[in-house]
């Protein structure tokens, strides 16, 4: 990830005067000594930065800085603060300052930051070193207010919103939970913004987050009405969901005839197209009323599995695709997808880093607007199998995932493995199934089924209930008997939960229960599996979109 070119470009042209760019010699130096920086040996980067570097360099150090590493790894940002302090310049703290304002006035501007994620996600990343720099340097970000109030009632206008309350958000962090004057102001601005009707559901969640974390309620905040006149941009605005949805025809949407002959368009325009990726739902039976839980759409999962089968088609072929990335795939009107790259010969490398780019493309590009809390423990699980070492052992887990079948297929899914492991493996496999369950449940799954009616329930369904201590050996037992019951109780007084009532829901509702309160026992049934090559005897791949 890194500026877009025409953002580049737009920075080369402010600049007023030339950076000095030291020799080659010297540029390698510090290349090496910033990517070998750690806590162990910042003292000593500390005095070498200092022979190395001339003071007439400064300015280009802090451009490389702020704009290669700060805005790209927010990781790197707490040991470049240590490294800071150890070389205590004030000339190179005053040309950082400099670089992270023209950076985040560089970005602001950027005629692209609607519709590149990855041009937002640097935005939010230099907002964070914002905060925290001003922190480092006795200053309270806050103090800002009289810049960063126009900038929202701007953003507002124009459609930004969705970046910007992201930075601002991510320049207030180290000020929590203590609220300053100009906190207050900000957060009086935001509130009467989370008050617009229509909002993005997104952007509704994020200033919640925010307000959470200050120990404050968006709800009952009051509003300083600064928006009371102000009209905000309606065409292309992704702020606010559209209600009246104007049907465009086929032939004037912005796709083209790949070389096939087929109607296609590239993977960032198509995820424009399915937003929003993810939504929030309420369980039914939920005993916890105010909360809420995000899943992915399934139309999102169809997309990040057709990704998946895409890439090992050619491997399937011995191919490997070169620089794989997300502007090297199209996808079809039909919503296949197509990897159009130069490719090599496959190699163990490759597939690797094959596997661990398309982890990024997805979570790049679907879920760039999402905080990676709120982002599905089964599709992390995904994510994250992808870039394992083990990614290539686990192809079949990755192709037919758990996180990416089809909801009303989540019935069968389970079935197919539950009766092979109760009826087909031998003791000794059951047994390692049961113990790989124990890793993300153990005996918590009978705590987790008491915030819900409908799997209390199922819990003491006719009066016999299941041997918790037995950790995670009766809990395939209680998952499959409500699955194979779901409907028994539908307009039916419930018996052995305390208030008699009847519900009224679909066979869905209980899948997408069980979902969300155990997403990960399908994925750790799976691997498994897998471990033992039993997996693909069930030709799971038969349930996945098609």
């Amino acid at each position: 990830m890194s500026l877009h070119i025409r953002t580049r470009l737009a920075a080369a042209d402010e600049r007023v005067t030339t950076i000095k760019i030291p020799p080659y010699e010297i540029r390698t130096k510090i290349f090496f000594m910033i990517y070998n920086m750690s806590t162990d040996n910042i003292e000593a980067k500390g005095f070498e930065f200092y022979e190395v570097l001339m003071e007439q360099y400064y300015p280009w150090f802090a451009q490389y800085m702020v704009m290669q590493r700060v805005c790209i790894d927010p990781n790197f940002h707490d040991i470049c603060l240590m490294f800071l302090h150890k070389v205590n310049s004030p000339v190179l703290d005053m040309e950082i300052r400099k670089a992270t304002y023209a950076n985040c006035k560089i970005l602001l501007r950027s005629d692209i930051i609607k519709s590149c994620s990855g041009e937002r996600t640097l935005l939010k990343n230099i907002g964070s070193w914002f905060g925290k720099s001003a922190i480092q340097w006795n200053q309270d970000p806050s103090t800002y207010v009289d810049g960063l109030i126009p900038l929202i009632v701007k953003a507002y206008q124009k459609g930004l919103m969705l970046a910007v309350v992201q930075f601002i958000s991510k320049i207030l962090e180290p000020c929590q939970p203590i609220i300053s004057v100009g906190t207050m102001e900000i957060l009086s601005l935001l509130a009467e913004i989370y008050t617009k009707p229509d909002l993005q559901l997104s952007l509704e969640y994020n200033i919640e987050v925010l307000f959470r974390d200050f120990g404050v309620d968006a709800k009952h905040t009051k509003t300083n009405y600064l928006l009371k006149d102000v009209k905000h941009e309606v065409a292309g605005n992704q702020d606010f969901a559209v209600k009246d949805v104007v049907h465009v025809p086929t032939c004037l949407c912005p796709v083209f005839l790949d070389q096939e002959g087929e109607a296609s368009m590239p993977l960032t325009q198509y995820i424009t197209s399915l937003k929003p990726i993810m939504h929030t739902v309420k369980l039914v039976g939920e005993m916890r009323n105010h909360w809420f839980y995000w899943v992915v759409a399934e139309k999102a999962k169809r997309l990040m599995a057709s990704i998946i089968r895409a890439l090992h088609d050619l491997h399937e072929v011995h191919r490997c695709p070169v620089q794989f990335c997300a502007s090297n795939i199209v996808v079809t009107y039909y919503g296949r997808v197509k990897i159009r790259v130069a490719c090599f010969k496959k190699t163990v490398p490759m597939l690797r880093k094959n596997y661990e780019d398309a982890s990024n493309i997805i979570m790049d590009t679907l879920f760039a607007d999402y905080k990676l809390t709120i982002i599905p423990k089964d599709v992390d699980h995904l994510l994250s199998l992808m870039k394992s070492p083990i990614a290539i052992g686990m192809k079949y887990v990755i192709g037919t995932h758990a996180s990416l079948i089809p909801l009303g297929n989540r019935f069968q899914f389970y079935m197919d493995m539950c009766d092979h492991i109760t009826s087909v493996v031998d003791a000794e496999l059951r047994s390692n199934i049961h113990g790989a369950l124990d890793d993300p449940y153990g005996e918590n799954w009978s705590v987790l089924l008491k915030y819900n009616i409908l799997l209390e329930e199922s819990f003491y369904r006719s009066g016999s209930s299941y041997n918790t201590k037995k950790g995670a050996i009766e809990f395939p037992r209680f998952y499959r008997n409500t699955l194979a019951h779901r409907m028994d109780k539908c307009k039916k007084p419930l018996q052995n939960v305390g208030d008699f009532r009847t519900l009224i829901y679909t066979k869905e509702d209980i899948e997408m229960i069980l979902l969300v309160t155990y997403p990960m026992i399908l994925p750790r049934m799976q691997e498994e599996l897998q471990n033992h090559k039993r997996l693909k005897d069930l030709n799971l791949h038969n349930l996945n979109f098609k």
